[in-house]
Order: structure tokens, then sequence, then C-alpha cells
């Protein structure tokens, strides 16, 4: 399997890693070895937290090489006939940079309706950034938690967002599973193109 280190810098006030930015950061990082334009499917779980930088052992082998315990994220992409797997790990590397995120633009050009939600403009962030960001205010709105918040922990998709999804995308939640996870539908105008799944910790 290969080794590479991935590059991140937090979100806004956060001390660390939030979901979107794992996303993009592992399709950039998968993208440098194979053309995830051709996945037909794109799976990433989420385990813990990670303030720290870290690493993808990345391949066609599921063989762990590392303890299990020290796991943040595993990645599965379809392409054919075969499969890509990766693995993160944290590293000892502080982070030491961050930018600038503005969820209330998100808000802003957000409208609810019942189980679903949709942006109905540009924001200038990622599509990955603006679905985590208008669920979290889906599940705010409908189940707020007491002494918890609600956190992405799985993206499934049949492809990978591209740039134009991000002004497109409608959430429409299907399952809470006593308000601890949620299962909801990713749309981007009328294609479904996978779920995103929430728990509340």
């Amino acid at each position: 399997m290969r080794r590479e280190q991935l590059k991140f810098r937090f979100k806004g006030d956060r001390n660390y890693i939030q979901g979107g930015d794992m996303y993009n950061e592992l399709v950039r990082t998968v993208g440098i070895f194979y053309d995830t334009s051709e996945f037909s499917l794109f799976r990433l779980k989420l385990y813990r937290f990670c303030s720290q930088q870290c690493e993808i052992l990345i391949g066609e082998s599921d063989d762990l090489e590392l303890s299990p315990d020290r796991l943040v994220a595993d990645v599965l992409g379809k392409r054919g006939d075969f499969n890509i797997y990766g693995y993160v790990f944290e590293l000892s590397e502080p982070i030491t940079d961050r930018y600038s995120y503005d969820e209330d633009r998100v808000f802003s050009v957000c409208s609810i309706a019942e189980n679903e939600i949709r942006v109905n403009d540009e924001c200038g962030y990622s599509a990955a950034d603006v679905s985590v960001t208008m669920t979290k205010l889906l599940h705010n709105t409908l189940y707020p938690v007491n002494e918890r918040r609600w956190i992405v922990t799985q993206f499934d998709l049949t492809r990978v967002f591209s740039n134009e999804d991000a002004g497109n995308l409608r959430i429409v939640l299907q399952h809470n599973f006593n308000d601890r996870l949620t299962k909801s539908a990713i749309f981007v105008d009328r294609e479904q193109i996978g779920f995103i799944y929430f728990s509340a910790i």
C-alpha cells in the first residue's frame, strides 16, 4: 500500500478536523493515484476526531497494516471491477494553519420544508462543506439534542462531488434512529447521488 501525508487546516475556530475537510482532502489525495471521476462508489467513514496532521495508507488491498485503534477514518472507492481502500491515521505533527468559514453564510441560502433542506444559491464553499453544514442545520432544527451535538460520520456517494454541486444540493432526512444516528439522502437537482449519516455525541 502507498503511504501519503494529508494536509489539513483547521476550519474557523475549530480545533479538530471537520468531516467536510476530511472528505475534500481524501478526494484530493486519492485523486493523485486514481481517477475519482470513474468511481461508482465513494464511501468515507469517520470514527473519531483528530486534531493533528494525518496520513493515509492507500491501495487495492484491504489488509490493515497498523493498529485499528489508531484509525481515524477509512475510505472505499469502487472503480470498474476493483476496489480502492484507504486508511487514515493521526500523526504527531501539529496543524498550524486555519481558514475562515462562515456557517451563517450557508444558512442564509438554505430553506427547510418538513424533512428536507435545500440550498438556493452559491455560497462559495465546497459541496462537501455545504452538505455537512446544511444537514447540521436540518438536524438542529428538527431534532435538537441537549448536551450533545450532531456530527457527520459517513458519506456514501455514487460519485464524488463536483464543484457545480454546491449550489444545487438538497438533503432529505429519511431515518432517525432514536436521536443517535440518522441517514439522509443527498440530491443534486433531481439526481440522488448517495447518503450522508450523522450521529449525536
